[in-house]
């Protein structure tokens, strides 16, 4: 499976000894791969690399399904190989829609994420095309907070 960009697998992983209590992410859409690619990532897993396959995917639904949100704006879900992977329904009740009143659109990128009860993570990422050069350059931006460390931030 390829990873989403911009690190967040990695800045959503507890770290060895600590496991996801609790977290919200928004969203503008939602792909149900990476959802399950997210919630696999921040169950852990039992080694140094964190394993992609559906009995990963599963255990995590399982054991995350209750304390992890993500929001989208309604209607922006993208089914990519649902029909490969029928398993992706058991995401409702991760997902929450959220539709804002008249033309407004729910646009924001951020996870707040409480792993065992002493590390929170906050993650804010966006990707973006510049139009000083005709919208073929895209913009990266991402900053991350890990209590007990230091702030990361990058701009490419």
């Amino acid at each position: 499976m390829t990873q989403p960009t911009l690190g967040l697998l990695e800045r959503l992983r507890p770290p060895p000894g600590f496991w996801t209590e609790a977290a919200l992410g928004a969203t503008y859409s939602a792909d149900l791969l990476t959802c399950m690619a997210v919630l696999t990532t921040m169950d852990g897993g039992d080694g140094e690399q964190v394993r992609y396959g559906r009995v990963e995917a599963y255990r995590a639904l399982d054991l995350l399904r209750e304390k992890v949100r993500i929001c989208h704006q309604a209607g922006r879900v993208s089914r990519r190989d649902g029909a490969k992977y029928p398993s992706l329904a058991l995401l409702d009740r991760v997902l929450v829609p959220i539709r804002l009143p008249g033309r407004g659109s729910f646009h924001p990128k951020v996870w707040l994420v409480r792993q065992m009860a002493d590390l929170t993570t906050i993650a804010a990422l966006s990707r973006a095309r510049g139009a000083d050069d005709g919208g073929r350059r895209r913009r990266d931006a991402s900053y991350g907070v890990a209590r007990d460390s230091h702030p990361v931030s990058t701009i490419r």
